[in-house]
């Protein structure tokens, strides 16, 4: 939602920019099932391979019926928690996807 924000407000300072895994926030696009965004909301374990578990388990849920890699989810989750397990970091990301609400109207302001 940064880079969203930077992007109309400061549209000569972005040249390009990819934007994955975020919304506009527009209410009528499809939300996203209630069951998967209530097991995303939930907190994550502190414990190493529990937290990886847990990820990995997240992971799949988000892959729906594409081809899913567990091993290279499972080694992918153990490095992200070796490198820096923070836990107030995905809570802090999941919280500004919902804070901004509709930019819908900011959006149309940059060039598609």
């Amino acid at each position: 939602m940064i880079a969203h924000a930077l992007a109309y407000m400061h549209p000569s300072r972005v040249l390009s920019l990819a934007i994955i895994m975020s919304t506009t926030g527009n209410p009528e696009l499809p939300q996203g099932k209630l069951e998967i965004l209530m097991q995303y909301f939930a907190p994550l374990p502190s414990e190493r391979q529990a937290y990886v578990e847990e990820c990995v388990r997240r992971d799949r849920l988000i892959y729906g019926t594409f081809p899913f890699d567990e091993v290279q989810a499972r080694e992918y989750r153990t490095k992200e928690y070796d490198r820096c397990y923070y836990l107030e970091g995905p809570i802090r990301q999941l919280a500004a996807l919902a804070i901004p609400g509709n930019i819908q109207p900011e959006k149309k302001s940059t060039k598609n």
